[in-house]
């Protein structure tokens, strides 16, 4: 069974993070799909798609404020610091945007690991069949 809490640590604070339920799911990946895969092939042309905290961070930090709301307040809607009641959003990273985005990604990530288990096999199979085609 799918883990439907857990516990994530960025910088020296530890936040519990409800998952998203799956109509959200579905809709931060189709907001997503496009950005996630270009990035993806940007690094599997560099050859390395093993950190993908690395790639999903900056995406956060640079998508337009249109699209990262919505995502966000989908992957935060039940995010509090560990051990407290109140419920954790922007708000609380005033001057750590870093962190935010740390925070986002890690959810994110988690939240939609069967997408992100499903890309890197695709990624295996055409590095596969393109090997097998020299």
């Amino acid at each position: 069974m799918m883990e439907s809490v857990k516990q994530f640590t960025v910088g020296d604070v530890t936040y519990s993070v409800a998952r998203a339920s799956a109509i959200d799911q579905d809709a931060i990946l189709s907001l997503l799909t496009s950005p996630i895969t270009e990035r993806w092939a940007v690094l599997r042309q560099r050859g390395d798609v093993s950190d993908v905290e690395s790639m999903i961070m900056p995406m956060f930090m640079a998508m337009p404020q249109s699209i990262k709301q919505p995502v966000s307040g989908m992957l935060m809607k039940k995010a509090f610091i560990a051990g407290e009641q109140s419920a954790v959003d922007i708000k609380a990273f005033s001057g750590r945007m870093v962190e935010y985005n740390t925070l986002l990604a890690k959810i994110l990530i988690w939240n939609l690991d069967d997408f992100f288990t499903w890309l890197a096999g695709v990624s295996e199979n055409k590095e596969n069949q393109e090997s097998q085609q020299q």
